[in-house]
């Protein structure tokens, strides 16, 4: 099965910040980095070890308290977190990050994803229909937003299977067929794998 990379969060960034002097300044940016640099190497190590792991969680909260907002910190310790299976601390960190981007529906998306890892699919659902309604409305606000468009139809597959899916993008290859994207994306979402992609977050043997 092809990954739907919509979803897989763009985290994992060594910064490149020029926004913020205090994120930029040395040495915020070097724990940020150093700590990506590290978990790379751990994910393609196979004689790498748990506390690397410690090590990581301990780099980026030294370069998030540089600045409670620094958004790709946040995010690159998301994504370990999850690694980790640490499910409940990234649902509180996608809590902030939500706070952060204006209700996401992707970060939405993200925590349904984390609740439905811990079991708790009553939860799950509920968010991913909360994911739904935002999704709805950023579309109305912007209507030929291509990355709005496609979230909102990898979570129609999550949600209804890859049929439904399918015949949303239909829809607007219809609509756009000036946006090659989503005849490509189309070709990915044919053989959806549900449990693979959801399994795709989280614990991974190496």
């Amino acid at each position: 099965m092809k990954l739907l990379p919509i979803l897989m969060l763009p985290f994992l960034f060594v910064c490149r910040c020029k926004s913020n002097p205090a994120i930029n300044s040395f040495p915020c940016k070097v724990y940020n980095d150093s700590a990506i640099n590290m978990f790379n190497e751990h994910v393609h190590n196979s004689n790498s070890n748990v506390l690397q792991l410690d090590t990581i969680i301990f780099l980026l909260n030294k370069a998030i308290e540089c600045d409670s907002e620094y958004f790709i910190a946040l995010g690159n310790k998301l994504t370990v977190l999850t690694y980790m299976g640490k499910y409940k601390e990234s649902i509180n960190l996608i809590d902030k990050l939500l706070i952060l981007r204006n209700n996401n529906p992707q970060l939405i998306i993200y925590k349904g994803i984390m609740y439905e890892k811990m079991g708790n699919k009553d939860s799950a659902y509920q968010t991913y229909n909360i994911a739904k309604l935002s999704y709805e409305d950023k579309i109305k606000m912007f209507p030929d937003s291509v990355n709005l468009i496609i979230g909102s139809i990898v979570l129609e597959a999550i949600m209804d299977g890859e049929n439904k899916a399918l015949n949303d993008i239909d829809k607007y290859i219809n609509m756009y067929p000036e946006k090659n994207i989503f005849k490509e994306y189309r070709k990915s979402l044919i053989g959806f794998d549900r449990n693979e992609f959801i399994n795709s977050y989280g614990i991974q043997e190496k």
